[in-house]
């Protein structure tokens, strides 16, 4: 189900969001509280971001900023939707890297996994928690969306090209 507010809205109510929760952060001794906060809004609030550009074709070339129009490769989705959540990152560079690139520009906790098998991903997801994971793969790049029990890959597919933005079950032929 696509999301249907229109997409300037939902990237100005999110900045203004995250300004909400650095002044909070400023004022208060209590830090961990509004980041653990401000990662629950992050979560839940990344499944709009992600709802608005279903259905955005794919291409290899593929650099959008706008939801539905053109097309978007994958590396350019994460790094756009990156940044529309309130990340100031160098879109375009950490588009064109290859995915470890990115994944170490935003996380020190990092997890690699070499000819496991799927269910092995999902049980340490399943431990570590709810969250948004960046996933890299050896030529693509995409997000696993945990949330309220479900998961799922969120990716520009290249197999779909098409359909391109979407999101998948982690089990199957994705």
């Amino acid at each position: 189900i696509p999301y249907s507010k229109p997409y300037s809205e939902l990237k100005g109510e999110t900045l203004e969001r995250r300004g909400d929760f650095y002044k909070q952060y400023q004022q208060t001794n209590n830090k961990d509280s509004i980041l653990a906060e401000a990662q629950k809004y992050l979560l839940k609030v990344s499944d709009s971001f992600f709802r608005s550009w279903y259905n955005t074709p794919w291409t290899f070339h593929g650099h959008s900023q706008a939801p539905g129009e053109g097309s978007i490769a994958c590396g350019y989705f994460v790094t756009t939707t990156l940044r529309d959540m309130g990340f100031h990152i160098p879109r375009i560079k950490w588009a064109q890297q290859a995915s470890e690139y990115l994944i170490k520009k935003v996380s020190t906790d990092i997890s690699r996994f070499h000819k496991k098998p799927m269910k092995d991903i999902v049980d340490f997801i399943e431990n570590k928690g709810e969250g948004l994971y960046i996933v890299g793969l050896d030529q693509h790049v995409g997000y696993i969306y945990y949330i309220d029990g479900k998961m799922s890959f969120v990716h520009a597919n290249y197999y779909r090209p098409k359909i391109g933005v979407m999101s998948e079950s982690l089990i199957g032929r994705n």
